[in-house]
């Protein structure tokens, strides 16, 4: 396929609306991902994934690449050309020579180790020894069925070089990594749903935001309760606020 014929908006980071707020322990635990090579998010749906790395990378002026999967990237083909042309938006040559070895493969089962070895060269060659740069490929759970995939990603994680931070997104757990073992040598950093969860506070400042009321905490603790903390729930509690005063239960 040729690249004016992909979907350039894969690459480009959701831009989150004006009215989102931080939610403090995502904050908290992003903030350490220049000490990782691999940083890691694990929620459902609906907890704001994508929303709060949009929004961290963008308010923090980190240097990134950005890759959306979709269904279409189910093919192994597919999945390494369009990494690598989000990658190439750090740098324009970052990825020139490991689209030339792609191109000229002829099966990419026996080759891709080949094409991954000059991305991975590439991004050590034109990353600055003072600088941090992240690639994030988010709705990882769109491909995480695809073992030629998972093999491909992990000798990526397994090799990337300094100053370098892979950021996955999925819904599912990364049972095709050593999470553990990486964990224990400080090479990756997980974000999980309870990082994700609005606390009492959060609760109160996005319910002020979105409507105007004030929220007492004993209010925002009940709401935490039933809800969890799941964004998207405590965000339908807001939608259902009509009337000024206090929440009912």
């Amino acid at each position: 396929m040729k690249e004016s014929h992909r979907l350039s908006t894969k690459f480009i980071n959701p831009i989150p609306a004006k009215d989102v707020i931080w939610i403090d322990g995502f904050l908290q635990k992003i903030k350490q991902s220049e000490k990782y090579s691999v940083i890691l998010l694990r929620a459902g749906a609906g907890y704001g994934k994508s929303t709060m790395l949009s929004k961290y990378f963008t308010a923090y002026k980190k240097e990134y690449s950005w890759f959306t999967i979709t269904e279409e990237d189910n093919e192994l083909q597919v999945f390494l050309h369009n990494l690598l042309l989000s990658v190439r938006t750090l740098r324009p040559d970052l990825a020139a020579e490991a689209l030339g070895v792609l191109q000229e493969s002829e099966d990419l089962n026996k080759s891709w180790k080949y094409v991954l070895n000059a991305l991975i060269n590439g991004l050590h060659r034109t990353t600055p020894e003072s600088e941090h740069s992240y690639v994030v490929i988010d709705d990882y759970h769109l491909v995480q069925q695809q073992t030629d995939c998972n093999r491909m990603v992990e000798y990526l994680l397994r090799h990337i070089p300094p100053r370098i931070h892979v950021v996955l997104a999925s819904r599912y757990p990364y049972t095709f990594l050593p999470v553990g073992e990486w964990k224990l040598k400080g090479r990756a950093l997980l974000i999980d749903e309870e990082d994700l969860a609005l606390a009492e506070r959060d609760i109160m400042q996005f319910i002020k935001i979105r409507t105007g009321r004030r929220v007492f905490q004993a209010e925002a603790a009940r709401i935490r309760e039933v809800t969890e903390g799941w964004a998207i729930a405590v965000e339908m509690v807001a939608n259902s606020i009509k009337e000024p005063g206090n929440i009912d239960d």
